[in-house]
């Protein structure tokens, strides 16, 4: 374990085995840590396998959106793939697979304390050259702005937020982390490394703003929440629509598996 300390604990880095066949317990210490800090990174929780597998699979989901658009990925900007990465695991069901595995699920229900858990969104950020994240277009405010995502998200009973780093492609000079002002509370929650996860609350504030500044790297934000997630009328979120053109209405009750741990 390699915890980085101030005048105040700032954050704190794990080493871990790859997620296997064995039930993941966590050490005590580190469950009382996330919860009272609020977060807490994981390292090397994928094999390689995985990490190849998983991002193959996400680029490849992106390229296919992207595709019925006629824009290519490598040519494409933040926004873009922010805009078409949202919940692509339901078109996947390798990647719904991944991030339902019982090792992840065990280490969600000993952060949150939950023991019904159901999947809530997910997505995909996917960088390219800084050039075309720098374009005119305007992100939304959860890169710019601090705030959780309990106020950012048309998910409503979300409990824990995972930033899962696939690809590097070009080293990142400074962890984000390194950036928390815990006198204010805030949070950049993204991994410097690939294999690692940063599991943070949904009451949390944290902002991506570091994000656009990172060229050529692919993250996959995945959330999970209690058995009764319901949709609600959310402007902060920028695809709060998208669950209207499914057939949904403000106080459905959200579908998905319920997976007890």
């Amino acid at each position: 374990m390699r915890i980085y300390v101030g005048s105040v604990t700032l954050f704190c880095h794990v080493q871990n085995r790859p997620l296997g066949d064995m039930r993941y317990d966590l050490p005590p210490k580190l469950v009382s840590f996330y919860k009272d800090k609020g977060f807490i990174e994981l390292e090397n929780l994928l094999s390689e396998e995985e990490l190849h597998e998983i991002s193959r699979e996400c680029d490849s989901l992106l390229k296919l959106k992207l595709k019925q658009k006629h824009q290519n990925l490598s040519e494409t900007t933040l926004k873009t793939t922010f805009q078409e990465g949202w919940n692509l695991h339901e078109e996947s069901a390798l990647l719904e697979k991944f991030i339902t595995q019982r090792k992840f699920l065990e280490i969600v229900s000993q952060l949150s304390g939950l023991h019904k858990i159901k999947l809530g969104f997910t997505q995909i950020f996917r960088t390219f050259d800084k050039t075309q994240n720098e374009s005119d277009e305007t992100l939304p405010p959860l890169f710019y702005h601090y705030t959780s995502l309990d106020d950012v998200s048309c998910f409503q009973g979300l409990e824990i937020g995972c930033m899962i780093h696939l690809v590097s492609e070009r080293a990142i000079s400074q962890d984000p982390l390194v950036d928390i002002e815990q006198a204010k509370g805030i949070l950049h929650p993204l991994p410097m490394h690939p294999k690692s996860i940063t599991f943070f609350s949904s009451k949390y504030p944290f902002s991506l703003d570091p994000l656009p500044d990172f060229s050529h790297q692919l993250y996959l934000l995945v959330t999970f929440g209690r058995d009764n997630l319901v949709y609600v009328d959310q402007p902060k979120d920028p695809h709060t629509h998208e669950m209207k053109k499914q057939g949904f209405v403000y106080g459905d009750v959200l579908p998905g598996k319920i997976h007890v741990v």
